[in-house]
């Protein structure tokens, strides 16, 4: 079993590592079970695949059946359609503020309060915002 095998890959070693289960699925003639979420890993290497949803599976079948499911859920998936979570002017509005390095506003029933977000940092790979120490206002 591999558990997301070629998670923080490039993909050129990402392609070699399907390439080294496949040979050991061969060579040793057994089954392989990989979750992912690598979807042209998935389809390169499986013969079979399932789909999980909430817990439950909505799918099971061939690399073909699941590319021409009509299952909204698994079209979604496979289509890289988001979810429409952010949608409200608000936020859309607050996000862009935040990336260019605006304001955070917070209002609560006792007070509201404004600060700087900070500019943009990169650390563990990841995009943070450096906080100002001391500069609420």
């Amino acid at each position: 079993m591999f558990d997301e095998p070629s998670a923080g890959l490039d993909p050129i070693v990402a392609a070699e590592l399907d390439e080294l289960i496949l040979a050991l699925k061969k060579a040793f003639q057994m089954t392989v079970l990989v979750v992912t979420h690598e979807m042209s890993s998935a389809f390169r290497i499986a013969d079979r695949m399932a789909m999980l949803y909430k817990g439950s599976l909505i799918a099971v079948g061939t690399r073909e059946e699941l590319q021409s499911s009509s299952h909204p859920r698994i079209r979604q998936f496979l289509d890289r359609v988001p979810d429409r979570i952010f949608r409200t002017d608000s936020t859309h509005e607050s996000l862009e503020r935040y990336l260019e390095g605006g304001f955070y506003e917070h209002r609560s029933e006792s007070r509201a309060f404004r600060r700087p977000l900070g500019r943009p940092v990169h650390r563990d790979g990841l995009l943070r915002r450096q906080r100002t120490v001391g500069a609420a206002t």
